[in-house]
């Protein structure tokens, strides 16, 4: 990192703490699958003075790797970026139907009013930006491509949002479809504001960075999107891991109920062997009987001789 320019220094800072990051969460999931059930919880819910002890580590270790090494890991995170785009709109998609249920469960007047409301302004403020970005990014001759974006990202929420108001869709709904719609024209102007094409992009920033109001709507959207899906995995933990206090039941349970088993099946070997006791003094006595009648039979012949 000697020969980088301050830029660059704090990206390739960036590409090595992102490297770090995505080894350790990868080595912990899967060193989770790969353990038995109760010692995989104690690596999930406990062991956190290790965690944090290896990521430093692997952080410190990141900062001794070559240059280029990182560049072919930010150019992959390029490609593979498109799956966290997926599965951001999926979290997104699952908060903006939990607000929705929940402004329906009220069952009130003002609280469907609020919905289609808050639905009707995202709409309008996404016509809006839109018809904004073709005058700021595809006003050009060589802006074939903004345009298409552009229109894409009118035309495709048109149709799906449409088809969230019929009954071909049994659980469609408004809010989400505008939710969605929102966030998707926000890509599309992040994308379009990176262009380094100055005749479509009017908006390019001459000194190569974003300004701080991208980098603070970026980082909010991502923050609240992982929050949301840190909590909501984390409230239904009970069903992955099961809760301390329930386990811990669960075990006294499960040890009283192994007690009853170890009495039942010592009583029921108490009473096995018992039985083959009584069985072979059965056999016993029924050889000592016929040993007796043996022994009468023939004294009686004796018996009947001398007689």
């Amino acid at each position: 990192m000697s020969a980088c320019s301050d830029a660059c220094k704090g990206d390739q800072a960036v590409y090595r703490i992102t490297l770090a990051l995505t080894l350790f969460f990868a080595a912990h999931a899967f060193l989770v699958t790969l353990v038995p059930y109760a010692f995989a919880k104690e690596i999930h819910t406990a062991c956190f003075g290790v965690k944090v002890l290896m990521f430093i580590g692997m952080v410190i270790g990141m900062f001794y790797m070559e240059n280029e090494s990182l560049n072919q890991f930010a150019e992959a995170c390029r490609v593979i970026s498109l799956i966290f785009l997926v599965f951001q709109s999926i979290v997104i998609i699952d908060y903006a139907y939990t607000l929705h249920f929940w402004m329906i469960d009220k069952e009130q007047t003002s609280w469907d009013i609020a919905n289609l409301s808050l639905s009707g302004l995202m709409i309008a403020s996404v016509i809006t930006v839109v018809g904004l970005m073709f005058h700021w990014f595809a006003d050009g001759s060589s802006c074939g491509l903004e345009k298409f974006v552009l229109s894409m990202t009118i035309i495709v929420p048109f149709f799906y949002t449409v088809a969230a108001c019929t009954d071909y869709i049994p659980h469609g709904a408004l809010f989400p479809s505008a939710c969605v719609t929102g966030y998707a024209t926000y890509i599309a102007y992040t994308a379009m504001l990176s262009s380094t094409n100055g005749e479509c992009n009017t908006l390019i920033d001459r000194s190569g960075g974003a300004s701080q109001w991208e980098l603070a709507i970026g980082i909010i959207i991502a923050v609240a999107s992982i929050t949301f899906t840190t909590w909501n995995i984390g409230s239904q933990s009970s069903k992955l891991f099961g809760a301390r206090g329930e386990d811990e039941k669960n075990d006294q349970i499960k040890m009283g109920d192994n007690y009853q088993d170890q009495d039942a099946d010592e009583k029921k070997d108490n009473d096995e062997e018992e039985e083959e006791e009584e069985n072979i003094s059965e056999e016993v006595d029924g050889d000592w009987a016929v040993l007796e009648t043996s022994i009468m039979r023939v004294c009686g012949l004796c018996t009947c001789k001398q007689v």
